[in-house]
């Protein structure tokens, strides 16, 4: 069990954290439910099974194993934007700003009345 816990401080050590996503970034996300479950660090009850199978998922996300075995020939998704330009729309002051404009609805409704 403790070298389950000191694979899971590397993982939470190698993993970055976006800080444009704040309460949003998944290694933050990590870095809490590695504190939870390994509350007593080493000495720490766990599923071994269980917890080999959340690393080796966790792992494949961190070195992009699926981005290397799936090559993609495009470099625009679905919404015709770039991966840059969609990190620059899903930041934490994109989606507020977002959410302070009003919708075509709304305006719509305000001209109505």
């Amino acid at each position: 069990m403790a070298s389950r816990y000191k694979l899971f401080l590397r993982l939470c050590s190698e993993w970055p954290v976006d800080i444009s996503k704040t309460d949003r970034d998944l290694g933050t996300y990590i870095r809490k439910v590695v504190g939870e479950r390994f509350k007593l660090g080493e000495a720490s009850q766990i599923d071994e099974k269980d917890c080999k199978r959340q690393y080796d998922a966790l792992q494949k996300i961190n070195t992009d194993y699926y981005k290397t075995k799936y090559e993609i020939t495009l470099r625009k998704g679905s919404t015709g934007l770039s991966a840059d330009e969609l990190h620059d729309h899903l930041s934490t002051q994109s989606m507020e700003a977002m959410s302070r404009e009003e919708g075509i609805f709304t305006r719509m409704k305000k001209s109505l009345e």
